[in-house]
């Protein structure tokens, strides 16, 4: 290979020698782009990401205080507080009315129950699941208290409970028993895509409990982030099935959960990689408007040296100089200007060199003929004077 290269012409060399230097120069300067770009992007989402899981985390504490009131209020029902007091048929069914209407309120309300004190579920409307499996509500001794519990699954449904406290009428501080929302943690897929949406495209959202037993994108289980994300800022993580990631996970105030937002790395670095194409393009442009030029300007200055060089070695094998047509003005032209000169000198000494040859030659030929000549007359004239003898 490096024969081959070294038995390239200048007119090839230098082409393939600029057309290296620009490769190298500008597939650096894109790689330092891009490096460039892609570090501002990155900073960007990790900007982008604290500010929306803040917001986020702002906004799930606000709703679930949202909850707790609305569940306050709703446990003050008369018809519930009187069906603990003295369950019978009446306020049996009276109480059911009360929280099936509340069940029918939202979508998102799989269903409602009433527990004793002591943690026995009386009614439940709805969904209830299994009561073995379903939390029951902690003890919450004063009567305006409520609770947030932690995310679980009914099924592959993801649950979490807001209980709060029925006050006794006659009692100031007594409570009769719990009110227990079962709610879903999303509408569905289509309302979880809608809110997502909100954030970013391609962002991920996830919930799950602090004590890190249970996480979910809002429609199914999935792994929870690693330890490392609750750090001090987005921390950068492989997601089973998404690869690599930046993530910001916050605790929600007031509740067991956290709230998590997921960016893939990979669309993070999309708009780098579009930078880095364009630059690539704009860079084989370059490239080969380089190399066109560096071409253009090979010939234009190795076609006079090799008309030169083919002069030169005519001279150097004896044969007549081809004409050189440099008409140009500077040194290239200069150098054509002197040899020609030097190549009229030495036609020109060429032929006086053969002129005299050839002069010398038909001198050397007329004194032969001369000396042949004097020779056959001496020998005729010793003929004469001694004839030889008869036999």
């Amino acid at each position: 290979m490096n024969h081959r290269l070294q038995r390239l012409s200048l007119e090839h060399k230098l082409p393939l020698a600029v057309s290296g230097l620009l490769v190298l120069v500008i597939g650096g300067f894109c790689w330092a782009a891009y490096r460039e770009v892609g570090h501002a992007a990155v900073v960007s989402a990790t900007d982008g990401l604290e500010r929306t899981s803040r917001q986020l985390a702002d906004l799930f504490a606000a709703a679930a205080r949202q909850r707790r009131s609305e569940t306050r209020a709703l446990a003050s029902h008369p018809s519930l507080r009187a069906f603990l007091r003295h369950p019978a048929p009446g306020s049996r069914a009276a109480a059911t009315e009360v929280l099936d209407s509340l069940r029918r309120s939202s979508a998102l309300v799989a269903s409602v129950e009433l527990w004793t004190p002591a943690g026995e579920r009386l009614i439940a409307v709805g969904e209830a699941g299994d009561p073995a499996s379903a939390p029951a509500p902690p003890p919450l001794a004063a009567p305006d208290s409520a609770h947030i519990g932690p995310v679980y699954l009914m099924g592959e449904t993801p649950l979490y409970a807001v209980a709060a406290a029925v006050p006794s009428a006659g009692r100031p501080a007594g409570v009769e028993g719990y009110l227990v929302q079962r709610r879903r943690v999303a509408a569905g897929a289509q309302a979880v895509q809608q809110f997502a949406a909100l954030i970013g495209p391609d962002a991920g959202l996830l919930l799950g409990n602090q004590a890190g037993d249970l996480w979910t994108d809002f429609i199914r289980p999935v792994a929870a982030p690693p330890p490392d994300a609750w750090g001090g800022g987005p921390l950068g993580y492989e997601r089973p099935g998404l690869g690599p990631v930046l993530a910001r996970v916050l605790p929600v105030a007031g509740t067991p959960w956290a709230i998590g937002v997921e960016l893939p790395r990979d669309r993070v670095l999309a708009r780098a990689r579009g930078t880095l194409g364009r630059l690539v393009l704009i860079a084989l442009g370059i490239v080969g408007l380089g190399a066109a030029g560096a071409w253009a300007a090979s010939r234009r200055m190795t076609r006079p040296l090799a008309s030169v060089t083919r002069a030169a070695e005519a001279i150097a094998a004896g044969r007549p100089v081809p004409p050189l047509a440099i008409e140009r003005g500077d040194e290239i032209g200069r150098l054509g200007e002197a040899f020609r000169h030097m190549a009229a000198r030495v036609e020109q000494a060429r032929r006086d060199l053969e002129d005299r040859v050839a002069e010398r030659t038909r001198e050397l030929e007329d004194a032969r003929r001369r000396l042949e000549q004097a020779s056959e007359e001496r020998y005729r004239a010793l003929f004469h004077e001694n004839p030889l003898p008869m036999w």
